[in-house]
This record gives C-alpha cells, structure tokens and sequence, in this order.
C-alpha cells in the first residue's frame, strides 16, 4: 500500500512519497524473495504512529481548534505527514530490519 496513512503533504506532490515507499517495498521484495513474507513489528508501527502524533501536533493541522477533513471524529490527523518531503525521503530510505519480522512462507 502506498500513499497510506500520513503520507499526504500539505505542501509539495505525494509522488515523492510514493517512490521513497516503491523503494521500500523493492527492498522488501529483495530480501524476501517467494521463500518469505514480512511484516512490521507491533512495537515499530506504535513508535512510528506515536511520533507522527507527536509531530502533528505542532502544526496547522493538529494544533488548537483546527476543523478540517484532515482531522478524524477523535482529533486525529490520520492523513498527514508532518515533516518535509525531503525527511519523509531520507527516513525511509533503507528498510529497518529490525522493525520488521520475518516469516517462512509455508
């Protein structure tokens, strides 16, 4: 799945998003091959969706009283990435093994 959740910029094209996680997901393919499948650990999907809360916070869209379709029923911006173009890029550039588990295929 690309252009998931918080993946949207609210200041330049999603396409760079959409070739950093294509790279991803090559890297994926690469290292698994058909013999495997990958899956990302519970703890590293909660650190990830913890500091993009975090982050949003200080923003336009998290901060205050902000109403807008960004925002979810609950306060929660569930749509963008709160960095630049360049960070989303540069911080997903390599596929952290150690986020990830790695499964036989059976």
């Amino acid at each position: 799945m690309t252009t998931g959740p918080n993946t949207g910029t609210g200041t330049t094209s999603v396409v760079g998003m959409i070739e950093a996680q294509m790279k991803l997901i090559m890297q994926a393919i690469d290292l698994t091959g058909n013999n495997q499948l990958i899956e990302p650990t519970t703890s590293a999907c909660s650190a990830y969706v913890d500091d993009i809360r975090n982050a949003l916070r200080g923003t336009v869209w998290g901060a205050g009283a902000c109403k807008s379709w960004y925002v979810n029923d609950k306060g929660e911006n569930d749509t963008l990435y709160p960095y630049s173009a360049s960070t989303f890029r540069r911080d997903h550039e390599t596929l952290q093994l150690d986020d990830f588990s790695l499964y036989a295929r059976s």
